[in-house]
């Protein structure tokens, strides 16, 4: 009971911190509910064992009863091994059968329930950035609403996390654009035409390649170009 009571406890932070409809539930806020969930759904387990116990014990009195045979009681005794074995590999197959029926919901019918299929916009912003590393600056045009900037540099693995990439206006008297020599990687939104129309004057012979999510939306453009 005292954990159950620690559980709500630690619920109520996450309750009491949600101000709709202005704000929407967090899914890290709600994490303490993740140790009451696995409680509550492994509470059946040991309800169902102890049912089955009782049936095979009730089962043994009746034949124990009738006399069938005089050493019974011993056969109780050493009974309880393969009943208790039996019980064991009940629950793992009950386990597997849970877990294949979780892997689906989790890894299929989850991510096709969210927006664009639980695509990350930073996460793929971060490999592409990744794959570009060592060839050339990279840069990113940032566009309201549209990616973390910390998530982004806490997915990359060979850009250095100490890149200052973020690029609020292409300003052609402005740095990097003012100095450029060499290549370059842009990441734009498919938004902002002004920007893809910038890099497309100033790259005259830059390539600009284009980044669909699982249902086909176009989330990015990776504009790759030289001087």
């Amino acid at each position: 009971s005292i954990v159950l009571s620690f559980f709500v406890i630690m619920l109520l932070l996450s309750a009491l911190a949600l101000a709709f409809p202005v704000e929407a539930p967090n899914a890290v806020r709600a994490s303490a509910g993740i140790g009451l969930a696995f409680l509550l759904a492994a509470l059946p387990l040991p309800a169902l064992r102890m049912k089955l116990n009782d049936w095979i014990q009730s089962a043994r009195v009746n034949v124990f009863e009738s006399g069938e045979s005089k050493s019974s009681g011993v056969s109780a005794r050493n009974g309880s091994l393969p009943v208790n074995f039996a019980l064991a590999v009940f629950a793992v197959l009950l386990m597997l059968v849970e877990a294949r029926a979780a892997f689906t919901t989790y890894f299929t019918d989850y991510s096709y329930a969210q927006p664009a299929h639980n695509y990350s916009i930073s996460l793929e912003l971060a490999r592409a950035l990744d794959d570009f590393a060592g060839n050339g600056s990279t840069f990113v045009k940032i566009w309201p609403y549209w990616y973390d900037g910390n998530a982004l540099r806490a997915q990359m693995v060979k850009t250095p996390r100490d890149w200052r990439g973020e690029l609020e206006r292409f300003d052609p008297n402005a740095p990097p654009f003012s100095n450029f020599n060499g290549k370059a990687l842009f990441l734009i939104n498919p938004h902002d035409q002004q920007a893809l129309d910038f890099l497309n004057q100033y790259f005259p012979n830059g390539i600009a390649v284009e980044h669909f999510d699982p249902s086909h939306t176009l989330q990015f453009i990776s504009f790759y170009g030289q001087r």
